[in-house]
Order: structure tokens, then sequence, then C-alpha cells
């Protein structure tokens, strides 16, 4: 290393410290790659008929390499200028302004970045190569590649995606001007390296293997610049169908299968076509309207005939939708956490245990998986209003104590009752439960009202909601017999807002061995609602005493509550059955609800003790009750769960129920003979002589004709040849 004397040597000293090779003689890897340039520009420039003079070139051109130096500039010349000065290097390389000292990379050879691998004493150099590598592949145009090797090109074949279509395709039809090399350079009109404007793809430069063409044509394709900024619809343009379609088979293009294409046609192809047109295009246009004109005559009906079919079918569907529905289930174990404080069942009738022995029992028969179980939506504090006081809600649904700021004069409640196992209550039976009953309750009216909202838009035929605590007692501002919110009071209030086009007239059954107090005065002025209840009255004297005969309502809903109070002897299959068929069925004709709501208790069933029933009626009648609503309010018929609390009885009854829903049972001779002959008691006569007696002005239908004291068996005979005679007049 030398030390500069003077200052005028401080440029020259650092111009040679920072290049790369501080030495006089380039180093071998240097030389290998000159070799290797003046060895394939030779093969280029020689062509196959100079073979002999190629070889003494590249002879003498491998010695002058061997023997090459380098020659530090001067402070007066560049780097640069040294290399084009050098005795061997003007012997050997042709300077061009078209230079490029590092070949392209091409899929037969890839440039391989080990050969610039970094260097722990001397990296920047290796830099530079990496980057100037990187500036030629990315400065390379991805649509240059010619169809045909030429003799002066060596490019690479990139493999860019989103452009394979060569910008020559554009020019002409492919069928008129198949893809052929050019003659020579000299006959091209632009200059070989010439470039189309693209937004989205830089350096687009021509071959020389570009069609020929006038300037004024080229710059007219200046417009297909947008579609090269959209590479997607070009990724293979010989495909059948595409937007250059060529008729010659014989033109190179990309294999068939990489992408699939997109056609164009004058409805999405919205920049102006190039000069001549595309044939191609013009056939898929013509060929796309033949097939939409055979395709609307074949949608056009050829006689009436046809269409008196068609409309048939239609019918035939429309009628035999309910039958492909499914009955629809709704349960929610959140339902069971509802219980007293002291957490002892047996101490209470009223308990988890009913809706879960249900469940299980339908689980076990299958019919879980016969239907279909509606998603669980708790009820908002806006539905439960639809029935119930705002302050009522508030202390229910939400807690006593969000009420501690308000008027004790206005409060559903005074005081808690404390209970003999421990709890409290709002009265002795009816226990409460701050941490979990505000959830229960809202359960269960969101469960059924979304059944009853499913069933009413049609996505399920009919429905059983297995839900607690009960709600048929709960009156606006009193809760009371085991319930909270009246589940099926608000149910039907929903039914007539959110539905009223297809529910306009709603008939609530309530065959609960307890009247439904709550319900009746909620709708005792609707005359859209009819409400029919058999229970046990015994004049007044069981809980929780109301619905005498005389309550018909009131203003213009009177004659719409029909009551049917049993008193006296105690009621069985055969009494229940002759109240159907005089009373219920009548009433139904009549009055044509659009739905159906029951409140299907099963207290009356076999098996509780005369306090909570005393009742003798069978499962298999329940079902009966169900087949026979089906018919009616175009079978929308939802069942609720009431009272009933002997476990093995509501399991029984309610999987009859699921059963008739699901048109699986119901039927009258599950009954048996013995309930078929018998005749109804007279303390049963006595009470549906009372009710016709109190409503035949309001309904006519209501005539006895049925049979009041006549067995079941007899009145279907005779029900039977009557339905056959025929009247003919003379």
């Amino acid at each position: 290393m030398q030390t500069p004397n003077s200052a005028k040597d401080a440029p020259s000293l650092r111009n040679r410290r920072a290049h790369t090779m501080s030495g006089q003689t380039i180093s071998q890897h240097t030389k290998d790659r000159l070799k290797n340039m003046i060895i394939k520009k030779a093969n280029r420039m020689g062509g196959p008929g100079s073979a002999s003079g190629s070889a003494t070139n590249l002879h003498q051109q491998t010695t002058s390499i061997q023997n090459l130096t380098w020659t530090p500039p001067t402070n007066g010349t560049s780097e640069a200028s040294a290399l084009q000065n050098s005795p061997a290097l003007s012997a050997g390389i042709n300077t061009s302004p078209h230079f490029e000292p590092y070949p392209l990379p091409s899929p037969a050879h890839t440039t391989n970045m080990s050969e610039f691998q970094l260097r722990k004493v001397s990296s920047e150099p290796n830099l530079k190569m990496r980057i100037r590598a990187r500036l030629l592949n990315k400065g390379s145009s991805p649509v240059t590649q010619p169809p045909i090797s030429h003799p002066y090109i060596n490019h690479r074949q990139l493999q860019r995606s989103d452009s394979d279509v060569p910008p020559d395709m554009f020019l002409k039809s492919p069928a008129e001007t198949p893809l052929q090399p050019a003659a020579s350079l000299g006959h091209l009109p632009f200059p070989p390296n010439f470039i189309i404007p693209s937004p989205s793809l830089p350096n687009l430069s021509n071959g020389p293997d570009q069609l020929p063409m006038d300037f004024t044509s080229l710059m007219m394709q200046a417009s297909l610049a947008n579609f090269l900024s959209m590479p997607s619809l070009f990724k293979n343009p010989f495909l059948p169908n595409s937007i250059v379609d060529p008729l010659d088979a014989s033109i190179p293009g990309p294999s068939s299968g990489s992408r699939p294409t997109v056609k164009f046609d004058n409805r999405t192809f919205t920049s102006p076509l190039p000069i001549g047109g595309y044939p191609s295009l013009l056939k898929q246009q013509l060929r796309d309207l033949v097939l939409r004109r055979k395709s609307l005559v074949r949608e056009e009906p050829e006689d009436e005939t046809l269409v008196e079919n068609f409309t048939q079918r239609y019918q035939t569907l429309a009628q035999n939708q309910n039958n492909q529905l499914k009955t629809g289930l709704a349960y929610d174990a959140a339902m069971s956490k509802h219980q007293c404080l002291c957490a002892e069942n047996q101490n209470h009738v009223e308990h988890g245990g009913r809706v879960h022995s249900i469940w299980a029992r339908l689980q076990e028969r299958g019919l879980v998986d016969t239907c279909e179980r509606v998603t669980i939506r708790k009820a908002s504090l806006e539905l439960l209003r639809l029935v119930h006081s705002p302050t009522y809600v508030t202390f229910f649904a939400v807690s006593p104590t969000a009420c501690l700021k308000l008027d004790p004069s206005i409060l559903p409640l005074k005081s808690f009752v404390q209970l003999p196992c421990g709890g409290i209550g709002v009265d002795s039976d009816t226990y409460f439960n701050d941490a979990n009953t505000q959830l229960a309750t809202r359960i269960a009216v969101g469960s059924l009202v979304e059944l009853a909202s499913q069933v009413a838009e049609g996505k399920l035929r009919n429905g059983f909601a297995c839900i607690r605590p009960p709600g048929h007692h709960a009156e606006k501002e009193q809760a009371m017999g085991f319930c909270f919110f009246n589940n099926v009071s608000i149910t039907a209030k929903h039914l007539q807002q959110r539905y009223g086009n297809v529910c306009q007239k709603i008939a609530i059954v309530d065959w609960d061995v307890h009247h439904g107090n709550g319900t009746q005065l909620c709708f005792e002025a609707d005359p859209n609602v009819l409400y029919i209840s058999l229970h046990r009255h015994d004049n007044g004297n069981f809980f929780p005493g109301t619905g005498a005969v005389t309550d018909v309502g009131v203003d213009a809903g009177k004659g719409y509550t029909v009551n049917v109070p049993f008193s006296g002897d105690t009621m069985g299959d055969v009494e229940y059955l002759a109240a159907w068929r005089v009373l219920v069925i009548p009433l139904l004709e009549m009055f044509k609800p659009d739905f159906i709501l029951v409140s299907s208790g099963f207290d009356a069933a076999k098996g509780h003790p005369a306090a909570l029933g005393g009742y003798e009626l069978t499962a298999p009648i329940f079902g009966y009750f169900t087949r026979t609503l089906m018919p009616y309010a175009n079978g929308r018929v939802v069942l609720a769960l009431e009272g009933g609390y002997d476990l093995t009885s509501i399991c029984d009854s309610a999987e009859e129920c699921v059963k008739a829903l699901c048109d699986d049972g119901g039927d009258i001779s599950a009954l048996g003979t013995e309930v078929l002959e018998a005749i109804p008691n007279k303390s049963a006569q006595e009470t549906i002589q009372k009710v016709i007696a109190v409503h035949k002005k309001q309904w006519p239908c209501l005539t006895g004709l049925q049979g009041i004291n006549t067995s079941e068996l007899h009145w279907q005979t005779i029900s039977q040849r009557f339905s056959s005679l025929t009247v003919r007049s003379s």
C-alpha cells in the first residue's frame, strides 16, 4: 500500500480504495465472468456457419483475458473509461449502447445467487452484483418472449402469470395474421426496444418478432393499456371461448387448463375494439344470442295443457308442504334451575324434574330426533309487557331490588311469604328465588314465542313446548299458582302484533284441570281470541275458584270466553269426550281460527291426588284431542306445558301429544272399547247442557245434537252413516 505525498493524490487514493479489488491485477473471478461473456457473444454473432472463426477468436480473446490487467484511472478518467481503453477489452468485445455484462436468467439457466455470497472481508462488491442482477431481472419485459427463438435474442422465458398474452395478439385477429418472425429488424417502423405504456407493467419492451404495423395503429392500441392491468383475464389466450380464439391450431401458445378464461361481449367489454375487429368475438356473441333465444323458447309453454299441468303440480306441492314440515320442540335445561331456596324438590310438587322427565321420555322414544328442536331465546322485557305491567315485569323479570325506589303501593307484591321449608314465595304455593327464577321464566316465555313464530312463518308444521314454570294463572299484576308470566297469553299477543295477516283469529284451548284465570282476563274483551277451558270447578271450591259457566267475556269479547266447569262426580275419558264432541269441535268449526294455542296441562290425568286434580283421564285421550285439533287452523297447533305433577302421567301424556303432532298417534281406538261405549255421568251432562244454554245464542252451532247422553261409539256410528247419505231432488 502506498501513502500519498500530497493532497493532489488524495482523490486517486480514495478511488483506489473504494474499488472492489484493491490491487493492480483483476481477480480471477472477474476474468472468468468476462470469459463467459465473450464465449456467449461469439456464439450469438458467429452462427452455425462460422464455427472455426469463432473458435479462433475465442482462443485470442481467452489469451487476452489471461493477461488482462487493471489500469488504475487517472484523475481525469473514470472507471468505465479505463475499462473501455483496455486493449484486451477493445480487441475482444464490441462496445454497444445495449451492453449487458451479465446474461439474463432463463428456465435453462437460472441465476444462482450462490455466486454472489457475501464475503466477510469484502462484502460490498458482491452486494453490488446482487443488486445489479436483481435490477436486470426486474427490468426485463414479461411479454417480449417470442414464440420462435431468434438468433440475436437470448432472453429468458419469464413466467409471470399476470400477463401471458403478447401485445401483438391485440393488433389483428390471430386468424387473419398468424404469428411469424420478422424477416429483418429493418422492416420494423419503430425501434426494437420500443415500450408500450402500461399502468401496472412498466418497461414492456417489444422484441424483433413483433408484427409489422405503422406508428398510428400502435398508438391506437394504447386504449388496451387498461386490460394490461387486469392480468388474470389473459392467463391463457388460446383456450376456447376466450377473447382471442385463433382458428389456426398450429399457432403456438401456452398449455390449456391452467386457468379458466373470461369471455367478453358488448355488454361487459367497454374498451374500443382494435382495428380489424375480432371475428371470433362476433361468432361468440351470435352463439350466445342463439342460445338465449332457444332457452326463452323452452321456457314458454307450448299450449294451455302445459300451463294447466304446471298449475296443478304447483297446487299439489303447496298442499303437501305442511306434510313435509317437521314438528318443533322447545326445551332448555336452564328452566330446571328455578327452584326453592330449600333446594329440596320433594317439598314442592312443581319442580325442575317435571320438564327433565318429559324431555328424557321424548329422547327415549326417539321423538326428539324425529322432530326439530328450536333455538331457545330469552324473552325481552318489551315482550313481557304485552300482558303484564312495567312494574310487574321489572320486579319478576329483573329483580325485586330494582324496585326499591318505587312507591310501595304500586309494587306487585307487598311482602314475600315465609314457606314451611325455609324458602320464600309470593304465596304459600309459589316459591321464588332471586338467583334463577327470572332467567327460567324469561326462557319459558321466549321458547314458546319462538316456537309459535316459526309455525306462523311456515318453518314448522306444529310444535310442543316443554317449559316451566307454567303461566295460565299469572295475571297482569299478580303471580300465583306456580305462575309468574302468562306464557300462552304473551305468545297470543305476539302473534297478533307480529303475524296479524296470518293470525287474525286465535283459539286458546285449555285442558288443564285448573281454570286459566290469567288467560281469561287477558282476552275477555277481545273478539279475535276464542278461549275455551275445560276444568274442575266444583261450584267455585276448587283452585282458583274462577271459570264459572257464566263467565263469557265482556264488551266486544262477550261470548268468546267459553268455560266448561265440571263439578260433582269424578270425571274421566268418557265425560271429556262428550264435552269435546258437543262443545269444543263445533265451536272451532264455526270460529275458524288461524292459529291454535293449547294450555296443555296434564294434571287432569290419572295419578294426581284430589288436591291437585283428582280426575281420571288417561294419556291416550290427550293424544286424541291433539289429533282432532290438527284439521283446523291449517294445522298450526302449538302445545305449551302448564300443570301436571305426577311424573309418570305427564310423561305418558306428553308422549302421546307429540306422537299425534307427528301423525304417529292420537287414534281414538287407543282409548279402548270400554271408554267408547260408556255414557257420561249426570254431572258432566248437566255441565254440558248449561254451557249450551248460556252460549247457544252467540254460537248457534251448539245444539247438543251430537248426543249429550250417548256414548262416543254410538255417535261415531251415527255420524258416519249421516255422512254417507246424499240428498236427491225430485
